[in-house]
């Protein structure tokens, strides 16, 4: 029919003329290819493109993600052993002090027994010399 051949047409024509009316559009690589393809196996073609290139970054960022998820295995890992081995440093670090600390207190206990001892012999010289005086 004719007439609906040409409302199909001038159809057409509003809507491509409305594509290329916006400026994104217009200025868009895509609708020009589309727009300057001559058949549908050359679109079809670009489509197949298109596609293997989506594929291939795809595939790219794969690639990509898991080895990025294997080195944060791996960091994971290597941070877990450092703070088991700054664990284990603390844990000797505290041991460490409270042996100090013991040995401090008992060399603080021997230096007053010592310093006790030469008070005991003089106040044993004193009592000495005072019952010697009786």
């Amino acid at each position: 029919d004719e007439a609906f051949l040409e409302r199909r047409r001038a159809g057409l024509t509003f809507y491509l003329s409305a594509l290329l009316a916006d400026s994104v559009l217009a200025e868009c690589e895509d609708v020009e290819i589309f727009l300057e393809l001559t058949s549908a196996g050359q679109l079809l073609n670009k489509l197949f493109e298109k596609d293997v290139f989506l594929n291939q970054l795809v595939l790219e960022k794969d690639q990509a993600l898991a080895l990025a998820q294997s080195r944060t295995v791996e960091l994971s890992s290597n941070l877990d052993r450092q703070f088991g081995v700054l664990n284990e440093t603390r844990a000797r670090s505290r041991t460490s002090s409270l042996e100090k600390d013991a040995q401090i207190a008992d060399l603080q206990r021997r230096l007053s027994q010592q310093s006790a001892q030469p008070r005991r012999a003089k106040g044993e010289t004193a009592l000495m010399e005072t019952l010697d005086d009786e």
